[in-house]
């Protein structure tokens, strides 16, 4: 309670976790008490929905939070699990609709500077998680369970009770049970321990039945019970042996056999030797129920509350193999579950039209229309960063030497480019695309990924939803934007690439290989020109040609690459990035920067400069991603092409841009050959360290002055751009910052 009150001044959201009964409602009460605002019951508001329309628990969720935010400064929400489970359950599929709303009033409340505080069993929503200050009030220990009882009970009886024992039975015992027991156990003056184990055990705080084994049950099962014994008790009770015989813990059994064999009992056996609490489900009982999940669901949330436990389904076959009697109910449930479960996915590629150069024309609307170039002057060294609609129809395009530009469309005006004007273009993007779906992820600068799926009632069919962000993203941009829509990643990204520009490009689930199959290889991403040269070798040209191969075949030419191109020709998300989620921060796995002299030079000091200007870039991507580098590379390319790379492992970890400078200087000084011009430098970063080691004090000290003057400097860079502020030793270093599209400051950018 101290905590969250003292919190509200550093944030607009938070979130109370717990378990049921741990006091987590009387907190929030206290908190309403000191702090005011409004209290807003889940469990109240879902009673006056029951006799409603399903569809409306979102909508009506939403306005009842918004009409008290308009009313309050402080607005409390309890039980919000309530609402996520009714919304999230097989009979609601209706995922991300609730994190939509959830995203929406986050933001309202940000935006007027308002606070809101959710109270929860388990985890919280997705975009709550991603955005909240977290409270949890632990499970109760043993000294918890003590004074609980010593505050109940007469101090003789209290006195009697073995805590640790009581504990070790029921760990996750809630507060509200505890005290039901501590009642009964004062009006029982003799009992003791025994009895109040028996008390929980037999009022469903333990086991839901008894477990009760009698040796001569288990007569002719003895070999079973050592089985499972050795694959069951043995992996969870010894560690070091079950490693050293190579044994896992088998978390799920079937014990199959004809009616009276003793499976039950064995079951109960089971029980009774991990000293587990035994949960039964009558198979005959729960099929012909109509809330058949809701049956077994609560016989499960009872056995994960009261773990270690065993859940034993008694006539598991006659839920889906039984008389029609039995299933008729059941079929339909099990059906819908699983088309849920396995329910096709939208996603949306969002690519920005010819974004450098659209954002160019916004400062200087006379470029419209012709051919521009972003990137450089055409009589400088590097490549082109992006090029007008324009200026393609002369063959220019991104990643071509600007020399060769000029060659193909010497008309074409060329830009330097602006970078900080593209991340706060970038940053405007992606709050757009925030505000319609909580699931969104910057691939690069100009394009991302958004997975709606589930979204048809807040937005209508993909199309127009489609349709509705080009509208959102015109209207708070200025900018053009081209949509693909497919039931995967992968395919949706080739969609956008077809539909440009400023188009809308849907491939219907199921249609994916016809869309895919006339395609050029060169159009999968990852298919660069190696790998389009390799797979012409082999008389592949069209993705219709490489989903016809045998998936062996490409394993054996291409190794795992050869698997992922298999998927991906079939439009599957596979390998690499398409094998993590939307918005799963897997992190880089290295981090570099380089930069082409205009010139090549032989000036030492200018070689040096630019090392530093290079550690800058390198150490604020570091920080940015949280991360500190073991292995730092030198790149070194003289003026007749020649390359040579040279990496140095350091003992600690670092992400300081003078420590990484001193690593990448000695590395130069070792290497260079005084007097022979250079042409390209760079700096490789890899080897991410867990956490910093120890200094000396003295360097602790300096190393912990360089963190908060770089901090600072990261500050200023994002308010001022990054020429604001840099080391004495890189100024004479500075150079232009390359127009490219995975910039340091990107939001919305994980991987």
């Amino acid at each position: 309670m101290e905590g969250i009150i003292g919190g509200l001044p550093a944030g607009d959201v938070f979130v109370l976790r717990s378990a049921p009964g741990m006091g987590r409602t009387t907190v929030l009460q206290r908190v309403h008490d000191l702090a005011g605002g409004a209290l807003l019951g889940v469990r109240e508001f879902m009673r006056s929905l029951a006799a409603r329309e399903p569809a409306a628990i979102e909508e009506a969720f939403l306005d009842m939070v918004e009409q008290a935010l308009a009313a309050h400064q402080l607005v409390i929400v309890d039980d919000l699990h309530l609402v996520a489970n009714t919304a999230n359950n097989y009979k609601y599929p209706r995922a991300h609709l609730l994190d939509a709303a959830l995203t929406g009033i986050m933001g309202e409340a940000a935006a007027w500077r308002q606070k809101l505080v959710f109270g929860v069993e388990d985890e919280a929503p997705w975009p709550v998680r991603r955005r909240a200050y977290a409270w949890e009030i632990a499970a109760f220990g043993v000294e918890d369970f003590e004074c609980i009882c010593r505050s109940l009970l007469p101090a003789e009886v209290a006195d009697r009770l073995d805590y640790a024992q009581i504990h070790r039975f029921a760990p996750a015992l809630s507060a509200q049970r505890l005290k039901n027991a501590c009642n009964w156990m004062a009006r029982e003056r003799g009992t003791e321990t025994a009895g109040f184990i028996e008390y929980l055990r037999s009022h469903d705080v333990a086991s839901n039945v008894e477990i009760g084994v009698d040796g001569n049950d288990l007569k002719g099962v003895d070999e079973v019970i050592r089985e499972l014994e050795a694959k069951i008790a043995l992996p969870f009770e010894n560690g070091p042996l079950s490693a050293e015989l190579r044994l896992k813990p088998k978390r799920g059994v079937l014990l199959a056999g004809p009616p009276g064999t003793g499976k039950t009992t064995i079951g109960r056996a089971l029980a009774h030797r991990l000293r587990s609490k035994f949960f039964l489900i009558d198979g005959t009982m729960v099929a012909g129920s109509g809330d058949f999940y809701e049956d077994v669901g609560k016989v499960f949330e009872s056995a994960k509350r009261n773990a270690p436990s065993v859940v034993f389904i008694d006539d598991a076959d006659v839920i889906f193999e039984g008389p029609r009697r039995h299933t008729s109910v059941t079929s339909r449930q099990v059906l819908r579950r699983s088309a849920i479960i396995g329910a096709v996915r939208t996603y949306f590629h969002v690519d920005m039209d010819a974004f450098f150069v659209s954002v160019e024309e916004l400062y200087d609307p006379s470029l419209k229309g012709k051919p521009v170039v972003v990137g450089g002057r055409p009589n400088e060294r590097g490549v082109v960063s992006a090029a007008s609609y324009a200026a393609r129809k002369f063959g220019v395009h991104s990643a071509m030497p600007l020399r060769t530009a000029y060659k193909l469309c010497p008309q074409a005006i060329f830009v330097e480019g602006h970078p900080t004007r593209y991340r706060e273009y970038s940053g405007k993007v992606y709050e757009v695309l925030q505000a319609f779906s909580p699931l969104v992820e910057m691939a690069s600068v100009d394009e991302a990924y958004l997975d709606v799926t589930g979204s048809e009632r807040l937005y209508g069919p993909p199309l127009k939803a489609a349709h509705l962000l080009h509208q959102r993203m015109k209207a708070a941009t200025n900018l053009n934007c081209s949509i693909g829509i497919a039931a995967s990643r992968l395919v949706a990204k080739i969609s956008s690439d077809q539909a440009k520009p400023n188009g809308v490009l849907w491939v219907i689930p199921g249609r994916e290989s016809a869309f895919l199959a006339p395609l050029d290889v060169r159009k999968v991403p990852g298919v660069g020109k190696v790998t389009e040269k390799n797979l012409h070798a082999f008389g592949i040209r069209k993705v219709g040609d490489l989903a016809r191969l045998d998936d062996a075949f490409l394993e054996e030419k291409f190794g795992k690459w050869g698997l992922a191109l298999a998927g991906k020709s079939r439009g599957l998300d596979a390998g690499g990035w398409y094998d993590t989620e939307i918005g799963e921060d897997t992190g880089p796995k290295s981090i570099s920067h380089e930069h082409t002299f205009s010139e090549d030079t032989a000036d030492r000091a200018q070689l040096e400069s630019t090392l530093a200007k290079l550690s800058e870039m390198v150490g604020r991507r570091l920080r940015e991603h949280s991360l500190l580098a073991r292995t730092l590379q030198l790149k070194l390319r003289y003026s007749d092409f020649s390359t040579i790379t040279r990496a140095h492992s350091i003992p600690r970890g670092t992400q300081l841009d003078t420590e990484i400078y001193r690593e990448i200087r000695g590395l130069f000084d070792a290497n260079w050959k005084p007097a022979a011009p250079v042409r390209l430098l760079g700096i490789h970063a890899s080897s991410w360290a867990d956490g910093e080691e120890q200094m000396d004090l003295l360097g602790e000290d300096r190393h912990e002055r360089w963190r908060k003057t770089l901090a600072v400097a990261d500050r200023m860079r994002d308010k001022y751009g990054d020429a604001a502020v840099g080391l004495a030793a890189g100024m004479r270093g500075a150079f232009r910052e390359r127009t490219h599209e995975n910039p340091a400051g990107l939001p919305g950018k994980k991987k």
